[in-house]
């Protein structure tokens, strides 16, 4: 099994971030509120970044549950990833919103409470942040793969998506139809690429399969169902681009501003859309031009993702997962010492 580390995760999570953000700053904000005199279609592939970060974790997930120390364990990790940094975000976005008002964007006491669900999504309550939307997926993957989990069949994961996949693809081809939370709930859009990111560990640990190309093979065809031709040329694009990084020719990208950069990745993109919107919208109204609004926004939102992650995200994933652990030893303990 490859015991190197993959630096190039880091390095992919913060380029996906960075073209994110370049998707909302430019082409996106100019949607929504209009630029003054800047080019922005250029930016517009960026919304499939955060397809990026699912094939991303998938791998990483399923890399996780190789430990095998259990359900709980598996959970307790996941929480302490997202939810710390997430309800943090979630509250200064909201209160940033409300202080300085953006158009569309502004939401009651009761959507902010009931996003900390992060499966708001379901209930057909906004994102306080629409950026939020992936995070529901996400949430959504880890219940598919911890059922996997608890039921021992962990070991063929990737396999265990080909129906959602399937179910998809004949949902693209209009040949099915189903309701909207049917559709997320069976990741029919992005299942394909939790199930490729999984893939790739595979190939990555030297434990895949001809199986195992021919999943990536229908994963690439499902994106050319789902997006037009063009952007799923592009998606498959990404999928040779994180082929490249498992067999080791991408090592070149391991640069410390991108590995630092994907260290902030999650903060930077809890707290970049909404808050980068106001900053450009402020700078607007002093005078600045848009090259200058944006690149305020840019430094402000760095600067936060940066905080949050020093101050919330990593403190609080150390401290709740000591506090776990060591509530594991004194049950252990007293298990032992009853028998």
């Amino acid at each position: 099994m490859n015991k190197r580390r993959f630096t190039e995760l880091d390095v992919f999570r913060g380029i996906a971030a960075l073209v994110v953000v370049a998707y909302h700053f430019f082409y996106r904000y100019d949607q929504l509120y209009q630029h003054q005199d800047i080019p922005v279609n250029w930016s517009i592939q960026g919304k499939y970044g955060v397809h990026f970060f699912f094939l991303i974790s998938g791998f990483v997930i399923f890399w996780s549950l190789q430990s095998n120390r259990g359900i709980k364990a598996f959970l307790v990790s996941r929480f302490t990833r997202i939810f710390p940094a997430y309800w943090v975000a979630l509250v200064i976005t909201f209160l940033v919103v409300a202080a300085f008002g953006l158009p569309g964007r502004e939401f009651s006491v009761f959507v902010l409470l009931t996003n900390f669900s992060m499966i708001q999504e379901y209930f057909n309550i906004p994102h306080i942040d629409q950026a939020y939307w992936t995070l529901t997926a996400e949430l959504t993957f880890y219940f598919w793969i911890t059922l996997l989990f608890a039921s021992g069949r962990l070991q063929y994961a990737e396999f265990w998506f080909l129906p959602l996949m399937l179910i998809g693809f004949l949902y693209y081809m209009q040949i099915l139809e189903a309701p909207l939370r049917v559709n997320k709930f069976l990741l029919m859009k992005h299942a394909n690429l939790f199930a490729s990111g999984i893939v790739f560990y595979r190939i990555y640990t030297g434990t895949h399969s001809v199986h195992s190309w021919w999943l990536l093979a229908l994963a690439i065809l499902a994106n050319f169902a789902i997006y037009p031709w063009y952007d799923a040329l592009l998606l498959a694009g990404f999928f040779l681009v994180f082929y490249m990084a498992v067999i080791g020719r991408l090592q070149f990208l391991c640069v410390a501003p991108l590995i630092w950069l994907g260290g902030i990745s999650y903060t930077l993109y809890l707290m970049h859309q909404n808050i980068g919107y106001v900053v450009i919208r402020e700078v607007y109204k002093l005078g600045g031009n848009g090259w200058v609004a944006i690149t305020v926004a840019f430094l402000v939102v760095i600067i936060l993702a940066q905080l949050l992650s020093s101050i919330v995200e990593r403190p609080a994933a150390s401290w709740i997962r000591k506090w776990f652990m060591e509530k594991q030893r004194l049950q252990s303990e007293n298990s032992t010492s009853n028998s």
